[in-house]
């Protein structure tokens, strides 16, 4: 258990740096601009993390699977070429949207959001890949040179907003991201030297595997983006700036518990063997009992401090994202009961699990909002992730875990 624990010392303090530094961009933007501005803001870097996670085509899952079974195989040859593969397919689909976009823009250049969404997309390209690269580094397990990766955009990011604080607008803090993303992705790429060439092999023997991790990839931008999308398309820019102090906020706590599960897949799927059950089982025992403390705690703690960390993460004006936040702790808790055994399944190659309840949450999601939105406004968004959340569950407990027990591999 030492790498484990190591590695996730690693991640918590590459999360806690990252978390930190998310509040002081999140000041220094709620500071600086107008609340409709500040909606412009996030509006373009959803719409952006939107189109661009879908890019990703579940390589990061793919990395955690397959890099530690080729380590283990011997084959580690194969492993640069990996990387090579992410990134090309990657630049492939990515550029041509660019390129839309900046006719887009040419078309509708007065809109608040269309105008800067180029520049926006722009910059998350290099911040996109440079977490193709960090989840490189996760599958290999040296948690050190990712937690590093993950740092340094953010820094700089923060930095430069501080430098131009007096003259900030929406396009240059998006030109400020493009280039403390795109200098240290230049750097990564030469020392991590992904391989081009040879790759269709790897294909062949990622292809079952990988065909439900781009299916999981393809949902995982409209459950981590879509909530940006609805609330533009139906609600003031001002409002979706105040949801997204509160959003911040839980995805704090979100990103915490993600570190775990991060560091966990790639031991679980180097140990999916059917001689490595005990050891599993009494693994899993114990990452169930930190987790789902951890998950409580934090959301209890966050809940609490909520209406002293508004402010202090934006301004005052912002407190009545108070109960947003309650709302959205409560699905973050709700999910962190499900979470491990989706990890489980992943891990020991059920993609397809995984994928399923990623389906269940996003169409609880999109019922919930069809109806609540109208009634309750952004309190409506919140509250149908919560009903996701325990729609979720529910699946995993009754669909997921029971196929996972009757394989004889389920870590309880």
């Amino acid at each position: 258990m030492q790498r484990p624990i190591r590695n996730n010392i690693f991640m918590f303090v590459s999360l806690g740096a990252t978390f930190l530094l998310n509040l002081l961009q999140l000041k220094i933007l709620t500071a600086c601009l107008p609340k409709d501005a500040v909606g412009s803001y996030f509006a373009a870097s959803g719409v952006s993390l939107f189109v661009g996670t879908m890019y990703l085509f579940g390589f990061p899952m793919v990395f955690a699977r397959f890099i530690p079974r080729y380590e283990q195989s011997h084959r580690k040859d194969r492993i640069p070429g990996l990387l090579g593969l992410s990134l090309s397919s990657f630049v492939a689909f990515a550029l041509p949207t660019l390129a839309v976009l900046f006719a887009i823009r040419s078309r509708y250049s007065d809109g608040a959001v269309t105008s800067v969404l180029p520049i926006a997309f722009a910059a998350h390209m290099g911040l996109l890949m440079m977490s193709i690269v960090s989840s490189y580094y996760v599958g290999l397990r040296r948690m050190h040179v990712a937690a590093i990766l993950n740092v340094i955009p953010i820094a700089g990011h923060v930095a430069g907003l501080y430098l131009i604080r007096e003259h900030l607008s929406v396009v240059n803090a998006f030109n400020v991201l493009a280039v403390s993303s795109t200098l240290p992705l230049v750097i990564a790429l030469v020392l991590a030297r992904p391989r081009f060439a040879g790759v269709r092999q790897i294909v062949g023997e990622i292809r079952g595997y990988w065909r439900y991790a781009v299916l999981v990839t393809a949902l995982s931008p409209f459950i981590l983006y879509v909530d940006r999308v609805i609330i533009a398309g139906t609600l003031p820019l001002d409002v979706l700036g105040l949801y997204m102090v509160s959003r911040r906020l839980e995805n704090g706590v979100n990103k915490v518990l993600t570190v775990p599960l991060f560091a966990m897949a790639p031991e679980f799927s180097a140990r999916s063997e059917p001689r490595d059950n005990e050891h599993n089982q009494g693994m899993f025992r114990r990452f169930l009992r930190v987790y789902w403390l951890l998950a409580g705690v934090l959301c209890v703690v966050v809940a609490w401090l909520g209406p002293r960390l508004i402010p202090l993460v934006s301004t005052r004006d912002y407190l009545s994202a108070y109960p947003i936040l309650v709302l959205l702790l409560l699905a973050t808790v709700i999910g962190a009961v499900s979470a491990p055994y989706t990890l489980l399944a992943r891990s020991l190659g059920r993609m397809d699990l995984y994928f399923f309840s990623d389906v269940v949450w996003l169409a609880t999601y999109a019922i919930a909002n069809a109806s609540l939105i109208s009634r309750f406004g952004v309190r409506g968004v919140a509250l149908s992730a919560v009903l996701a959340s325990i729609a979720t569950l529910l699946f995993v407990l009754t669909y997921v875990r029971p196929r996972i027990q009757r394989s004889g591999r389920l870590m309880q």
